[in-house]
């Protein structure tokens, strides 16, 4: 980067040559002390007074280290460093901010141009905040702290929490924040982002949690590669944060790969609410190249709150509660959810809490039969917001079976979901069969128009009754009886007592593999002693599997898939309750369970167990800072493991409330599918005749096995 304005030829002839020759001299140099010296004769030459032509800006060599490493690729931060010439730090000065940089912390190299992009930065944070709120703001990979820093220190910032892998990086940080005196404003901490952010998350949350003034902003500055998959999740199911200023160096692949996952549907690892794209700003951090950086800024509402600033589901479990209280007789709750397991899963959560049944009938159902449904049962659904190419604010109140050509055609060009499913418009029922009372009728509205976004905003409306005020008529709404809905099964809490009886010395360990990747094989788990009564065999053997697992590096939770082998099936709802006591009813393995009878065991074993495990999987499913060895198989797009648990009756297939899952698939490749036998899942029950139970079974497992793809 020499500009060679009014540099004469034989001033850059003589540079040149100076520079080949130093080139020669250098090139594949092991470094010495003795080099240190050779530097000063450098320096004290005015920076190579036979190295620099005429206008040019003198460079001055300010240190020089080396770090010794004998392996492939880059050396860890661990390997030593030796000081050859000079200062361990160089200093900079940023947006009147000042920064001590260390040989193994990343600094942006062009400062100019620096400024410009932090500045940009900076007002993206300050308009996510609004007056009389306090805004903390979530640095991450944060690197020395610059961002931070200086939004601290121009008032965009009241916290800072900083989090970057590098430790040099961070020990400048913190070195930074006392130089330029706001140590009581930022605190800024060493490891992967993915490992501390929730930790960082959760313990703002708590420090912040009876503050409605309160703004939550994250600012990242990731590497080439883009943002872990963790912290992208961590960023999307934290409600709290509301806006997502991402600064992109690779805006062509790694941008749009995470821009999908904050701003994509729901799934069972990544439920919050998704964020939309408010801005894109290019910056020119590389001039006269095709590079170029990228600020992008995300927003969503005001976290999932209502207007108490309680949690939406919270508010969900309380109208539940109060419907219970009121309407004793209520036994189930219905979900519209067709493809999304963050709808899904977030009313089962409550309905569990509550003892309510959950019916799912729409759940899997073809997205053009549903909209067929809607017509064929007279339901008057309005579209009253837009946010998708190819419908704007000309579509607001119109029903859904205006819209349906519309609509179809976006489906063939755009792969738009025709139910809405991804968030692409919503609707207000005006009429339906089941409102026996009244219809409601919108007298005024008006179109409000955000970014991409159209919606209705009404006005004044009223309810037009169906014959006289008040006068009820009849119903389409099906009563359903007790008998005909399948009640929860009562679940022992998981105390662990029933285990501790046992000695040391009686768990004798079966066999274990474990294979590359993390994946453990243990099968033939047997009880030790098979004279005892069947409570006391599956004490044993549930021991045996926890040691196995624990010798191993596992945890319970890492088991994803079961066999258990029952010679007696009447002994089924006995060993149930230890097996659930054990594995638990969140996220839990899938199982098949077989009577094998009498004859398949003559040493008077009750049951056997066979069990398959993903080491760290139960962590990585249920934390945002998993820490095990197994995490690089893991990705945005190729997770650890998945859980399939759906608990809502549906026409898709037998629900699970027991203690196992329909299916758990391991870094998106393996799916272990649970037993399958040939209920009606409408009803539970079988049907009739083993050839229509097997093609049912096939039918079951076959949905499963759609739906992990």
């Amino acid at each position: 980067g020499v500009d060679g304005k009014g540099v004469g030829e034989e001033d850059w002839k003589r540079f040149k040559e100076d520079k080949e020759r130093l080139e020669k001299e250098w090139k594949g140099k092991i470094w010495s002390v003795d080099d240190g010296e050779r530097i000063k004769e450098i320096n004290a030459l005015g920076g190579g007074r036979d190295f620099q032509p005429k206008g040019v800006v003198k460079y001055e060599i300010k240190s020089c280290l080396t770090q010794g490493f004998d392996g492939v690729s880059n050396p860890p931060p661990s390997h030593p460093v030796s000081n050859l010439f000079g200062d361990d730090q160089i200093e900079y000065e940023l947006c009147g901010a000042t920064f001590k940089v260390s040989h193994g912390a990343f600094f942006q190299v062009n400062t100019g141009c620096a400024e410009v992009l932090y500045r940009k930065i900076v007002k993206e944070v300050k308009e996510g905040s609004k007056e009389g709120q306090k805004t903390v703001m979530f640095d991450v990979c944060c690197g020395t702290g610059s961002i931070g820093i200086v939004a601290s220190k121009l008032g965009a910032a009241d916290r800072v929490v900083g989090v970057d892998i590098s430790e040099p990086a961070i020990r400048d940080a913190n070195v930074n924040k006392a130089i330029n005196g706001i140590e009581d404003k930022c605190v800024f901490e060493a490891g992967r982002a993915e490992h501390v952010m929730s930790k960082q998350v959760k313990k703002e949350l708590e420090l912040n949690a009876n503050s409605a003034s309160t703004r939550f902003i994250a600012v990242v500055d990731p590497a080439r590669e883009g943002c872990h998959g963790d912290v992208l999740k961590s960023l999307r199911n934290t409600p709290s944060i509301t806006r997502v200023v991402y600064v992109a160096c690779n805006p062509t692949v790694s941008l749009p790969r995470d821009a999908k996952v904050l701003c994509g549907p729901g799934s069972k690892r990544v439920w919050g609410e998704p964020f939309r794209i408010k801005s894109a700003l290019p910056v020119d951090m590389f001039p006269q190249t095709k590079h170029t950086e990228v600020i992008m800024v995300f927003e969503r509402g005001e976290g999932e709150k209502g207007e108490k600033g309680e949690e939406e589901v919270e508010d969900m479990a309380k109208l539940l509660a109060y419907v219970k209280r009121a309407m004793p007789n209520v036994k189930a709750v219905s979900t519209g959810a067709i493809l999304s397991d963050y709808q899904r899963c977030r009313v089962e959560h409550v309905a569990s809490r509550l003892g309510l049944q959950v019916l799912s009938y729409l759940w899997r159902v073809p997205q053009f039969r549903v909209m067929e449904m809607v017509t064929e049962h007279g339901i008057d659904a309005r579209v009253v917001k837009v946010c998708t190419v190819g419908m704007d604010g000309g579509d607001l109140m119109k029903s859904t079976r205006e819209l349906k050509g519309k609509i179809e055609r976006l489906s063939d060009r755009f792969k738009m979901n025709v139910a809405g499913e991804g968030g692409e418009y919503e609707t207000l029922v005006l009429d339906a069969e089941i409102y026996c009372m009244g219809r409601i009728n919108v007298k005024e509205w008006k179109v409000e128009e955000e970014g991409e976004e159209a919606y209705v905003k009404v006005e004044d409306w009223e309810v037009e009754w169906k014959r006289g005020e008040g006068e009820r008529v009849e119903s389409a709404v099906i009563e359903v009886g007790d008998d005909e809905i399948p009640s929860l099964p009562p679940t022992p809490p998981p105390t662990g007592e029933d285990l501790k009886d046992l000695d040391e010395e009686d768990v004798l360990l079966p066999r274990v593999v474990v294979k590359r990747g993390g994946l453990l094989y243990m099968d033939g788990v047997r009880p030790t002693d098979a004279a005892c009564g069947v409570v006391e065999q599956a004490k044993q053997v549930f021991k045996r599997i926890e040691k196995g697992l624990k010798d191993n590096g596992a945890k319970i939770t890492d088991v994803a898939m079961t066999h258990l082998y029952l010679t007696d099936i009447s002994d089924f709802n006995l060993i149930n309750s230890y097996y659930s006591s054990f594995f638990g009813t969140t996220l839990p393995p899938s199982r098949s369970c077989v009577g094998v009878g009498v004859a398949a065991d003559d040493r008077g074993c009750k049951l056997v167990m066979d069990v398959m495990a993903s080491i760290g999987s139960g962590e990585y499913m249920r934390t945002s800072h998993p820490h095990n060895s197994y995490l690089p198989y893991a990705s945005v797009h190729n997770a650890l493991r998945e859980t399939l648990h759906v608990q809502g009756i549906s026409s898709w297939a037998p629900i699970c409330v027991g203690p196992y899952s329909q299916a758990n698939a391991i870094r998106s490749a393996v799916v272990w599918v649970a037993g399958m036998i040939g209920l009606v899942p409408e009803s539970m029950e079988l049907t009739e005749g083993w050839r229509e139970q097997l093609r049912m079974a096939w039918r079951h497992a076959g949905r499963v096995i759609e739906v992990e793809g």
